[in-house]
């Protein structure tokens, strides 16, 4: 915020912005299952530059207040630390290149303890809408001669002292901001810069450069990383980071940029430079949110409380529950540079996470987390029983990577750091992993049935672990199909054409899919054929093939269970040595394509029937009588249900099983005349037994 807005009373212009952040702090940074995301280092490295509870030194959190006054007077400072019951680590200030810095209470504000951080913007805060210090200028060297006087008011302050040069750029609040005046990224990195090197030529040390961007929850935000002017020119990140609204959250206001800052400054101190959470009943559980989500950041060094009546009264030292929650928050001793010093276990930050899919051949990978305050982590792999960690136990894996065998089938994964530093050691593991999968046997072959205009697919049995069936066709994988489905209708193809098809058994959890290895084959739509004609003369059948359909390569013709292949050239066919007296059913369906290789990938439903083959009757007994024989019919064969009887060169109308005798008149007496009996159906006849016979005269 700008010296103008920190004004108590002061109402603010059109050009202040909603300061409520979005960023992504580590404490969301957690692995989830299948998912890999960088993470800071977990273990903290000694660094003879940053010693082990110094102010902006990780693992200790520093305490920052903003309060009217500074850097002229502490009075309100001091009350303040007294309200919080907590010392200041840092100071924050305001100007503007209007004024020159006032090295004399920069440095009174040292000597109290706290380090002078000062918000230095590059305009005239007495009218805040102009532009008098264009970015290109100031790249330029258009501002040298007042950046170098700055830059020696900063060196006599002989104490370190935190500059935040032309904040929250990110955003349109400014002069300077992003898009205002036509700025782009680029101005804003190169006038950075520019101010940076001056302090360097001017052999200035003392400073910390603080690189400051808002927290915007805005969803067109910029991206961060086009405005971060380098590694060797930023110390810290600190971001202003407000709760403004009263559903503002860690997740919709906080993460989102610390997601563009782990990618934009991933090795940067993190620090709140500016933070405030507004009035309300709500206020000291948003208060306990923000802060403890910060304590859990990777790489966060602290905040500065902002603490002025301006938009919103972000005042907390007259709000006792919300000045009871912050006492609580500050209260823990990673705030504390003695006991950080003197050594803390380590605080779990990002709980340790799995990476991969857990399935019988996959590999998990896993990450120690995030730790504040931990100098080693050690790790193990743990199989369990169900969800809960008191059915563990440690497996037979080592390092960060764990093979999964058919042993842990039906098992969860988790992964348990424990966490060393100075003063102790802190244990946590990862969330569970889904149930171990098995890779499913390779189904059988299903049924395709070839129709017209596409196919039905009749699943086969499901196999052990499967619960979903994966069909390809022509390679494209259709959704997948629950294994207690019956068939799958393939729709919209044309008759004639030949397509691929493949089948895998799934097994699908909610974190993993594992298919088998496939079955597959060729088919083609096609139209079902007609009836052949089918005639059975004793133990022999003759099928008298129907038009082929388009597409059709063969016929499977199936006569008492027995199939055979016959070629469409192959007008009609006998199958002999059928068993007599018993119905017998037939089958006839066209093929095309190939599965695994053998014909035939699918076939048309088929044509269907059924037959009984008929036995040769005995013999009848044949009286000849005047003009005429007589045939008294035997017992009749197995199935038959009539006879046929021919008489010389007549064949007679088929008599029915109830007809006991027949009669052949008009027959010349004395001469032998051939007769004929064969059992029947509608469909079959037996084998013809044969005889003579002679009718007598009128006197005989």
């Amino acid at each position: 915020m700008s010296a103008g807005e920190r004004s108590a009373g002061t109402t603010l212009g059109n050009h202040r912005r909603r300061l409520v952040p979005s960023l992504l702090g580590a404490v969301a940074l957690t692995l989830v299952l299948g998912t890999a995301r960088a993470t800071v280092p977990t273990v903290a490295a000694a660094d003879d530059d940053c010693p082990i509870g110094s102010v902006g030194c990780f693992p200790r959190m520093a305490l920052g207040l903003s309060t009217p006054g500074l850097p002229g007077t502490t009075a309100a400072l001091y009350a303040l630390e007294s309200a919080v019951d907590h010392k200041a680590d840092i100071a924050l200030t305001f100007t503007s290149f209007r004024y020159a810095f006032d090295a004399t209470n920069l440095r009174a504000v040292a000597l109290t303890g706290a380090m002078p951080m000062v918000t230095w913007e590059p305009f005239d805060a007495t009218v805040p809408e102009e532009n008098r210090y264009p970015l290109r200028d100031l790249a330029a060297g258009a501002n040298d001669t007042y950046l170098r006087a700055q830059a020696a008011r900063i060196k006599a302050v002989g104490k370190p002292v935190a500059l935040r040069f032309a904040h929250e750029m990110n955003a349109s609040f400014y002069p300077w901001g992003a898009g205002v005046n036509g700025n782009t990224p680029a101005d804003y990195v190169a006038a950075y810069r520019h101010v940076h090197d001056v302090f360097a030529q001017e052999d200035v040390h003392n400073v910390t450069w603080v690189w400051s961007p808002a927290a915007l929850d805005t969803p067109n935000a910029p991206d961060l990383s086009p405005f971060y002017p380098g590694d060797d020119y930023v110390d810290w990140a600190g971001l202003s980071v407000y709760y403004d609204q009263p559903t503002d959250t860690w997740a919709n206001t906080v993460e989102p940029t610390l997601r563009q800052l782990d990618t934009a400054a991933p090795d940067a101190p993190i620090y709140f430079a500016e933070a405030g959470v507004l009035p309300g009943d709500n206020r000291p559980t948003m208060i306990h949110e923000l802060l403890g989500g910060l304590l859990r950041t990777p790489r966060a060094i602290g905040f500065t409380w902002f603490n002025f009546l301006s938009r919103e009264d972000w005042r907390i030292d007259a709000d006792l529950p919300a000045l009871a929650a912050m006492r609580e928050e500050i209260g823990v001793d990673w705030y504390d540079s003695a006991a950080v010093t003197a050594g803390l276990a380590p605080l779990l930050q990002v709980a340790p996470g799995l990476g991969g899919s857990p399935q019988v051949g996959a590999s998990l990978t896993a990450t120690d987390g995030s730790w504040r305050g931990a100098t080693a982590t050690t790790g193990r792999w743990l199989l369990c029983a169900d969800a809960s960690t008191a059915t563990c136990r440690p497996a037979e894996a080592s390092g960060p990577t764990f093979t999964l065998t058919p042993a842990t089938v039906g098992q969860l994964v988790r992964y348990e750091v424990v966490a060393t530093g100075v003063g102790g050691s802190t244990t946590a593991s990862s969330a569970p992993s889904e149930s171990v999968l098995p890779v499913p046997t390779p189904p059988a072959r299903p049924v395709v049935e070839a129709r017209s205009g596409g196919a039905r697919v009749v699943f086969p049995a499901v196999p052990p672990g499967t619960t979903h069936w994966r069909l390809r066709l022509d390679g494209a994988a259709l959704h997948l199909v629950a294994g207690t489905t019956a068939d799958y209708w393939l729709t919209g193809l044309a008759n004639g054409t030949v397509h691929t098809l493949s089948l895998a058994a799934v097994a699908v959890s909610s974190t993993a899919t594992v298919e088998s290895p496939t079955t597959s084959g060729t088919f083609t739509p096609m139209k079902q054929q007609f009836n052949p004609y089918v005639s059975v003369t004793g133990p022999t059948a003759s099928f008298t093939m129907p038009t082929a359909p388009a597409g059709a390569e063969g016929w499977v013709l199936t006569v008492n269970g027995v199939a055979q292949t016959v070629a469409l050239t192959t007008r009609s066919i006998s199958v002999p040595g059928l068993p007599l007296g018993r119905p017998l059913s037939w089958s006839l369906a066209a093929g095309a394509g190939t599965w695994e290789g053998v014909a035939y990938g699918a076939l048309t439903p088929p044509s269907t029937g059924a037959f009984t083959a008929l036995a040769t009757p005995a013999a009848p007994v044949v009286t000849p009588g005047s003009g005429s024989i007589t045939l008294t019919m035997p017992t009749a064969p197995a199935g038959a249900t009539g006879w046929r009887v021919s008489v010389g060169a007549t064949t007679y109308p088929d008599l029915t099983l109830a007809s006991t005798t027949f009669t052949a008149s008009g027959l010349y007496p004395g001469f032998p005349s051939t007769w004929t009996l064969r059992a029947t159906t509608s469909t079959s006849r037996s084998l013809p037994l044969t005889g003579t016979a002679a009718a007598l005269s009128a006197a005989q």
